[in-house]
């Protein structure tokens, strides 16, 4: 295991599969509605190697792409895809679908707090992150939030990250980044000179790469 090269004075975080998860009670059970029947922990695995794929592709609705390559690959026919779609947006807006916190979340964030170290998110989000932090619990942890919607720059775009860096008043090597995606978190950070980790719950062992498969790991790599 590596550790920071440099003393971290901020930790930023992505948001999506990182801290927050969609909600899979839910889309294991609107999937079974069109006979297939899968385990919440292969709902995760397809979903981990669908956003990967989709974070490659430009896409004009780009959740909308993201959904239709985890539903294809977890067997919905093409021609059930926009039935699902429609009654998938229906369920956001009524309650975001992105409601499951990463179980160790809460006690890594409050230890950062603890330890006098700056939190961030800095997330390829809809305009609506804030609120949604706040609405599972996380908001109270976090110094800055940047949504990509609301900035007009996404990652991995080395603007949104200095935006954050800008807003903690923090040289780029000061700062650690911990997200899921290998080229939108981990490479891009590291391009503007950030440390990083990536988030890999599954496992996946990436090659060149630092991972954790809990944010609560963060904490040993800060020591």
């Amino acid at each position: 295991m590596s550790v920071p090269t440099c003393p971290v004075q901020a930790v930023f975080f992505d948001a999506g599969n990182t801290l927050i998860f969609p909600d899979y009670p839910f889309i294991r059970q609107l999937l079974a509605g069109y006979g297939l029947e899968l385990s919440v922990e292969r709902l995760r695995e397809l979903d981990f190697a669908a956003k990967e794929q989709a974070q490659t592709a430009a896409a004009r609705r780009p959740w909308n792409h993201y959904f239709t390559l985890w539903f294809t690959s977890a067997g919905l026919e093409e021609q059930d895809v926009a039935e699902a779609l429609s009654r998938l947006w229906q369920r956001h807006r009524q309650r975001s679908l992105w409601s499951e916190v990463e179980e160790t979340a809460a006690e890594t964030l409050q230890a950062l707090r603890e330890r006098g170290l700056k939190r961030g998110v800095v997330s390829n989000s809809d305009g609506h992150l804030e609120p949604l932090l706040a609405q599972v619990g996380l908001r109270q942890y976090f110094d800055v939030i940047v949504d990509s919607e609301r900035v007009g720059v996404r990652k991995p775009d080395e603007r949104i990250f200095r935006l954050a860096l800008q807003a903690l008043q923090l040289a780029p090597e000061a700062a650690l980044f911990v997200g899921d995606s290998y080229e939108l978190d981990y490479q891009a950070a590291r391009k503007v000179g950030m440390q990083a980790l990536l988030y890999d719950p599954l496992r996946r062992r990436h090659k060149n790469c630092d991972t954790i498969g809990q944010l609560r790991e963060l904490l040993d790599r800060l020591r």
